[in-house]
C-alpha cells in the first residue's frame, strides 16, 4: 500500500486530463487508499489526481450516498442550477462561488468492472462534477467566480423570468457569507475544506 498524498495548484497533474482505467484491481486499492484519506481530511470527495495519480478514480459523497467511480461520464445535466460556495485541498484557502447542475446522470465502472449508471441530486450531483472536473483537469479557479462577480451576476439577472429562488437549492441554509438572495449550502462548508 503506497502512502497517498494531497498535491496542491502547483503540480501540473492536476491541469491535466487523466488517463482511463483499465487495470480495475489497482483500480480497487487506489479507490481503498482515497477512501481513507478522504476520510482523514473530513472530505465529501477525492480523486485520484488529487494525489498524484493520472487515472480517472475517484470517490463523491453527498445526501447519505458513497459512489466509486472509475471512467465517469456525466451523460445528463437537469435544467436547473445551483450556485454554491466551493473550495477544494489542491487549492488551499481559495473560495469561489460555482454554478453546478442539481441533478446529473453519470455513467461509470465499479471497481470489479462493471458498468453502471446512477442519477444524482442534491449534494451528490455537486460533489459527481466537482470530482468529474478534476478527473478533466479542471479545478474550481476555472469554473467559479468570486462574490463580486456573483454581486454582478445576480443585478443583471434580475427582472428575467428566473428568480432567484430557482437558482438556489431547496435544501440549502442560509449562510452568513452569502449575497443577498443568495444561500450556501451547509454541507459545502464541509465540501469546500476537504475535497
Amino acid at each position: 500500500m503506497r502512502t497517498m498524498k494531497l498535491i496542491e495548484s502547483g503540480n501540473p497533474i492536476l491541469r491535466e486530463v487523466a488517463e482511463e482505467v483499465i487495470d480495475f484491481e489497482e483500480a480497487g486499492q487506489i479507490l481503498d487508499e482515497l477512501e481513507v484519506l478522504m476520510r482523514e481530511q473530513e472530505g465529501v470527495g477525492m480523486a485520484a489526481p488529487q494525489v498524484g495519480i493520472s487515472k480517472k478514480i475517484a470517490i463523491a459523497e453527498g445526501d447519505d450516498w458513497t459512489v466509486e467511480l472509475i471512467n465517469p461520464e456525466i451523460t445528463f445535466y437537469g435544467d436547473k442550477v445551483t450556485i454554491a460556495q466551493e473550495g477544494c485541498l489542491s487549492l488551499p484557502d481559495l473560495y469561489l462561488w460555482v454554478p453546478r447542475y442539481r441533478k446529473v446522470r453519470v455513467e461509470y465502472f465499479d471497481r470489479e468492472g462493471n458498468s453502471k449508471r446512477l442519477r444524482a441530486r442534491g449534494l451528490l450531483a455537486l460533489s459527481i462534477q466537482h470530482e468529474v472536473d478534476h478527473l478533466d483537469g479542471i479545478l474550481i479557479d476555472k469554473r467559479g467566480v468570486t462574490s463580486d462577480a456573483l454581486t454582478s451576476l445576480e443585478t443583471s439577472t434580475e427582472g428575467a423570468n428566473t428568480s432567484k429562488a430557482d437558482k438556489t437549492d431547496s435544501s440549502v441554509a442560509s449562510g452568513s457569507n452569502s449575497p443577498p438572495g443568495l444561500r450556501l449550502h451547509r454541507h459545502h462548508d464541509r465540501h469546500t475544506k476537504s475535497v
